[in-house]
């Protein structure tokens, strides 16, 4: 048996397609699978071109060109070509053909091989289809795909997740993944992907954390995954770590404002439960002595005493309850925007003197000294504003009503006005119970008190909120310092000097 015998003979029992050509492109062999895939006999193949077997020219015209490439350039050649199967099938055939020398090295022909990857383009088109719906739908929901290899520590990512962790190409290391990860949250990520690699018990990977972006930009992301594994029980190992990611950064925001806005409304709902409360009290208050003053009136007839004390009384009784409406109402103009003030240059030293007069009794009552501090007339430059007197006398009273009002018997207040620079500073401190630090600011909210409700004669809080909103609409400002409780209080007033 002579060489080619065996080769024609190891041809013919080849699965795939096997065939030679000579110069002119005519078949000299075919084995059954070649025959087989032109769905000819032998007798209408060999000594025939392609034209001749397909009968048609569009389909034979690039195989006829391959031919052509091999003979011309004598180096192998791959190709795919479609053509109808003897069914009526279209198929699709990936082939090799090489250039075949003679004795002296001259290319006398072409040798080839084919094969039917029919199935493989379409499980291919399927996958790529696949790809595209996946890859639609990340798309619509705004998620970003990735794939991390636990044996290299390297993760592939798409084109999304680069954009939303702000990183260069689409591959990155789990170190430099982690350096994005803020680092109060790098011990809580590095805890969730290890359960969820971990092959004997893993855990499901879930995931919310802030990364800070390589241009410093902080953003939240929310990851999913799914790792795969591989190997026995022994020894089995993560191969494969696959999920997705988003950008979560205005869901968050948004969540926090409302958890902000839900904590607002909780405390406005109890201010406003304990402002109801104290309302409630101080509205009684005054009835108690009022009922009594009017059972003297009843029971004194005519004495001239009985009706005085009553009468005084009454009429102490009256202007307390006229202030807490005074207040509600002021408080409602200003929230309507309809509280209007005299603007007229104003020397702040009567006005200032004007609510220490107004307020020294209460305070002597109290057992309290009210010591007031105003800038000397020789030489001292006027502590004067643009500004409404009697609103600004009214801020005034009230702020020495506070201090005198959480202020122990033997306790002092004081008032200081002075001119500093461009603004006009009026400050009343006392050494009184103190505001602990957290309600610094929050006791200039209407219905706030520095103390607990039940905690003494009051008010109804409304008090510094009117301060703050009168002196405010002057152009100034208002603010609170203390020691902290049992330490003392000191009021500041700014105003911008006229």
């Amino acid at each position: 048996m002579d060489e080619n015998t065996i080769g024609r003979a190891i041809a013919q029992a080849w699965s795939e397609a096997v065939f030679a050509k000579d110069r002119a492109g005519r078949y000299r062999f075919a084995n059954a699978a070649a025959l087989a895939a032109l769905g000819k006999p032998a007798g209408e193949v060999i000594g025939h071109n392609d034209h001749e077997i397909l009968g048609d020219a569009a389909v034979a015209a690039p195989i006829v060109e391959s031919d052509r490439r091999v003979l011309r350039e004598g180096l192998p050649v791959e190709t795919e070509v479609a053509f109808a199967a003897p069914d009526g099938t279209l198929q699709t055939w990936w082939t090799r053909k090489t250039p075949l020398r003679g004795e002296r090295g001259d290319v006398v022909g072409l040798l080839g091989m084919a094969r039917n990857v029919t199935q493989r383009r379409l499980d291919d088109e399927r996958l790529r289809a696949l790809s595209q719906e996946r890859q639609l739908a990340l798309d619509a929901a705004g998620m970003a795909w990735w794939h991390f290899d636990p044996r290299t520590g390297i993760s592939r990512v798409d084109a999304r997740y680069a954009s939303i962790f702000g990183i260069e190409g689409r591959e990155i290391s789990a170190e430099r993944l982690f350096e994005l990860v803020h680092p109060d949250d790098r011990e809580r990520a590095a805890r969730t992907v290890e359960r969820a690699l971990d092959p004997h018990d893993p855990q499901p990977y879930h995931l919310e954390m802030r990364i800070i972006r390589p241009d410093g930009q902080e953003r939240w992301v929310e990851a999913h995954g799914i790792a795969g594994f591989e190997g026995a029980a022994t020894e089995r190992a993560a191969t494969r770590f696959v999920g997705t990611v988003a950008d979560i950064t205005e869901r968050v925001r948004t969540r926090h404002a409302l958890e902000e806005t839900n904590r607002k409304l909780v405390l406005a709902d109890a201010q406003k439960t304990q402002f109801l409360t104290t309302l409630s009290h101080e509205l009684r208050n005054p009835l108690a002595p009022m009922r009594s003053a009017i059972d003297l009136l009843r029971l004194g007839g005519g004495d001239p005493a009985v009706r005085g004390r009553a009468a005084t009384v009454l009429a102490r009784q009256l202007q307390h309850l006229t202030r807490l409406v005074d207040d509600l109402l002021d408080l409602a103009r200003i929230n309507r925007g309809q509280i209007s003030l005299r603007n007229e240059p104003l020397d702040l030293r009567p006005v200032v003197e004007a609510a220490v007069d107004a307020m020294r009794p209460v305070a002597e009552d109290g057992g309290l000294s009210l010591a007031l501090s105003l800038p000397a007339d020789a030489g001292a430059e006027a502590p004067t504003v643009q500004g409404d007197a009697t609103r600004l006398t009214q801020c005034l009273i009230n702020l020495l009503g506070n201090s005198v009002k959480f202020t122990p018997r033997g306790g002092h207040v004081e008032v200081r006005l002075a001119r500093n620079g461009g603004r006009v500073v009026c400050e009343v401190e006392d050494d009184g119970i103190g505001i602990s630090a957290d309600l610094l600011e929050a006791v200039f909210g209407a219905f706030v008190q520095a103390q607990p409700s039940g905690a003494g004669n009051q008010g109804l809080g409304l008090g510094l909120a009117l301060t703050r909103s009168i002196v405010e609409q002057h152009g100034g400002s208002v603010s609170a310092s203390s020691g902290g409780p049992h330490a003392g209080t000191c009021i500041r007033i700014e105003l911008p000097a006229a």
